[in-house]
């Protein structure tokens, strides 16, 4: 990764910004939703005039879908070369049968450890998605391939990963959930479920943005969430992820890092968390 400034991570709180700090802060949404929009829109207009259907082409949902599945790769690509060691540091402590819900295109492959995994469930249910995160399971190599399942499905199909893929109560030893929650319907239901798959003394690897712990920054969250979250396929700022996760007092231990450039002006924070499922 040379050439790339790595993201340093620390368990302190976030810190009260300078100017600069707090007008990059501030500006993230906007910056992200522009190149979303401009690595997205051209390559979105050639498909939907190749389809030539009304509804799509009259339908903002349909455009918002393009030019989020064209466009999120490219910009998850570039975000994940800043996070490189950060990320590597979490999602290489998998192991055993694992589970990612939300693999998205796929930018945590990289950072498995093979030699500790037996098994991995690749869960995507945005089907654009899907498309890239097969490529890049099948060029990390044949044998990580034949240990990974890739899963067209959301978590709330559970009768189906029950029956087709056996993941049913504690019957993984790794979950790792990498910015899926800030769009996952109902998450509070929805991580209460993902853990109860965790097998007793399994690992959940948790990296996700987050609500502010500042009160005018998270204002401001609150304020921007609902036109973010249609711009961004339902993704939302604001939601107290780590609370939720603490609150099913399930762990024996936690540990959340935090980016050292992070400040109290992010619109945008994020978390590293390891935590141990209690035994």
């Amino acid at each position: 990764m040379a050439g790339t400034a790595q993201v340093k991570l620390t368990t302190s709180q976030p810190h009260s910004p300078t100017l600069l700090e707090a007008i990059v802060g501030l500006s993230k949404p906007v910056i992200l939703a522009f190149y979303i929009f401009l690595y997205g829109l051209p390559i979105s207009i050639v498909q939907q005039l190749a389809t030539l259907s009304p509804s799509k082409l009259l339908s903002p949902w349909a455009w918002r879908d393009a030019i989020w599945g064209n466009g999120s790769p490219a910009i998850l690509k570039e975000g994940d070369k800043m996070m490189y060691d950060a990320k590597k540091e979490f999602v290489s402590l998998a192991y055993g049968t694992v589970l990612e819900v939300g693999a998205g295109s796929g930018e945590t492959i990289k950072y498995y450890d093979e030699d500790k995994i037996e098994k991995l469930f690749a869960l995507e249910p945005f089907l654009p998605l899907v498309k890239v995160l097969k490529k890049t399971i099948t060029a990390r190599g044949p044998s990580f391939q034949r240990k990974t399942t890739v899963i067209p499905l959301g978590i709330q199909e559970k009768s189906l990963l029950r029956s087709e893929y056996g993941i049913a109560k504690e019957s993984v030893d790794s979950l790792i959930l990498v910015q899926c929650l800030c769009s996952m319907p109902q998450p509070k239901k929805h991580l209460k479920y993902c853990v109860e798959l965790l097998k007793p003394g399994g690992t959940l690897v948790l990296i996700e943005h987050v609500t502010s712990p500042h009160p005018t920054t998270r204002l401001l969250q609150d304020l921007i969430t609902p036109l973010w979250s249609f711009a961004a396929n339902g993704c939302e700022l604001n939601r107290d992820t780590l609370a939720s996760m603490e609150s099913l007092n399930c762990w024996e231990d936690v540990v959340v890092k935090r980016p050292t450039v992070q400040t109290t002006a992010d619109l945008i924070p994020h978390i590293f968390v390891k935590a141990t499922k209690k035994r």
